[in-house]
């Protein structure tokens, strides 16, 4: 869709209107969230979040992009999911 046309849409009908600022609203507030989790996580605490959000992603996604999309690279990545998997494996003493 051209930029022109959405301007069409928006002068046209005041739900384009509506529409189009709160997917502005929404992509401002994940990037917002993004940028502020790069300074702020850990590699491992983002990672902990993606998976808590999208807990299948590893099923559907390629490692390369998880990684990139985390920004670590892929033997970071590798050493994250290693270490999450053993601290699964490791039974809980009873209370």
């Amino acid at each position: 869709m051209s930029h022109n046309y959405l301007q069409y849409l928006y002068k046209k009908d005041p739900v384009w209107d509506k529409l189009g600022r709160l997917l502005i609203e929404d992509y401002y507030i994940r990037f917002r969230e993004r940028l502020i989790s790069f300074q702020t996580l850990t590699a491992t605490e983002r990672y902990n979040e993606l998976l808590q959000r999208h807990p299948d992603i590893e099923n559907q996604v390629q490692l390369g992009y998880i990684a990139s999309y985390l920004g670590i690279d892929i033997a970071t990545l590798s050493r994250l999911r290693t270490r999450r998997k053993n601290r699964q494996l490791i039974p809980s003493k009873p209370s």
